[in-house]
């Protein structure tokens, strides 16, 4: 044993010599390939009738160059061109043209299952709540709750809950699921608070200004090609008129169209609510008494189709393209949330029509103000009305994306149960009024 010790640290010290020096630099990192590989034939094609030859002799073979018959994933196709010479990596006009449309969108979300009727569903039309848990001490113990989880633009506020499960973007599946109590099987016992549907549909709420607020933020940094590629602008008293006497939207590439007057002053005070809009939703005091109506309010949303339809024309594969009309007074009940949604509709119009100014002059325009429906005519049917108009198409999307605010939107709808034809279905989902089972 003790002749065997040093002649092993001697042989260690050699092989430690041996080996190459490292610098102290960073790792080195492996670079993905994204370079496509060659389309080859499959391996069925042996037996092919055109083919004459095996395909191990092939110049290509799968046995020789096995590497180039391994599939490499490609980063997906993106709106704008990158750097390489051929333009790999566009979006053609076709996909510019998928993406802008919100329905597609949405049912492109990855697939999840509803907690409350076991039915799969795209994300986008599921709510994510979380078990989250509230630190004990040493007198009590710990508890866990069931709160949102996700329902905020994560540039704004990040998902927390590591337990977690979605229900129908629907108030009445979540008031069945609270009052069934199957949201107890999640681990942890979670125990759901009573205003757990009015913080959701607060938060969907504050998820459309928080997307407005980003299209605002990418807008002012690309506001060129407002002539050819608008985002939003506002209907004339004209069209507003037409609109509501047809029952159709004919502008092409619209997706919503919000209803949004300026907020009341007060009585007393004289003074415009202030905009505010924060992430949990106010209590009843004294001082803020809940908002009630002294008539009936209006529907939330309505769809209306972008052509007129008579009976004599052939029926089609596809159903008639709506667009919703939403009306700002019941999207936002809150008076100071409603404010706050206008301000930002007013300075992204005011970015628009800034941008059109300076085009109208860069061409050298007679009349800079031209065909521009926001600013205000002689005539009383041409001036701006309350009524805004969204738009998304595929020459749009190269400035900003308007689609996650009319998803937004959306789902703020599906939530209040406008979607649904009558409280016992749900259209999306195929859902049934769980009380007709018990």
């Amino acid at each position: 044993m003790t002749r065997l010790l040093p002649r092993l640290s001697e042989s260690l010290r050699r092989a430690k010599a041996r080996l190459p020096r490292r610098s102290p630099a960073s790792p080195r990192r492996c670079r993905k390939n994204t370079v496509p590989k060659p389309i080859l034939p499959p391996l069925a094609a042996v037996r092919a009738p055109g083919r004459s030859q095996s395909i191990l002799v092939d110049e290509l073979n799968p046995i020789v160059n096995a590497k180039a018959f391994v599939r490499h994933k490609s980063p997906p196709p993106r709106i704008q061109r990158n750097n390489s010479r051929d333009g790999r990596g566009e979006m053609s006009d076709q996909e510019k043209d998928w993406w802008s449309s919100p329905y597609l969108r949405m049912l492109s979300t990855p697939i999840r299952v509803c907690l409350s009727t076991g039915r799969h569903f795209p994300s986008d039309f599921l709510v994510r709540v979380g078990v989250m848990e509230q630190p004990g001490t040493h007198i009590l113990r710990s508890k866990h709750y069931l709160l949102p989880d996700g329902i905020e633009h994560p540039k704004f506020k990040k998902r927390r809950a590591a337990i977690s499960a979605y229900v129908v973007c629907w108030k009445t599946a979540m008031e069945q699921l609270i009052h069934t109590g199957s949201y107890k099987r999640l681990s942890g016992q979670p125990i759901a608070h009573p205003r757990l549907t009015e913080q959701i549909g607060h938060l969907l709420r504050l998820r459309v200004v928080q997307e407005l607020e980003l299209l605002l933020r990418r807008l002012r940094t690309r506001p060129q090609h407002s002539h050819d590629a608008p985002l939003i602008r506002r209907l004339t008293r004209t069209e507003w008129k037409a609109l509501k006497e047809t029952g159709t939207i004919p502008q092409e590439n619209a997706v919503a169209v919000i209803v949004c007057p300026p907020v009341n002053r007060d009585p007393k005070t004289k003074a415009r609510p202030e905009p505010k809009m924060t992430a949990s939703p106010e209590a009843d005091t004294p001082g803020n008494p809940p908002f009630r109506p002294k008539r009936e309010p209006p529907p939330l949303s309505r769809l209306y189709p972008t052509t007129s339809y008579s009976l004599d024309d052939p029926p089609g594969l596809l159903p008639q393209a709506r667009v919703p009309l939403y009306n700002s007074a019941v999207l936002f009940p809150e008076p100071s949330h409603r404010s706050a949604f206008h301000a930002r509709l007013m300075c992204l119009l005011s970015i628009e029509r800034r941008a059109r100014f300076k085009e109208a002059i860069k061409v050298k325009i007679s009349d800079a103000r031209a065909g521009s429906p926001d600013d205000s005519q002689k005539d009383r049917d041409q001036k701006a009305s309350h009524a805004f108009l969204l738009y998304s198409g595929w020459t749009s999307l190269e400035r900003a994306d308007a689609v996650s605010l009319a998803i937004a939107l959306w789902r703020v709808r599906m939530w209040e149960g406008d979607t649904c034809a009558n409280s016992k279905e749900w259209h999306a989902g195929g859902w049934e009024d769980p009380s007709l089972r018990l």
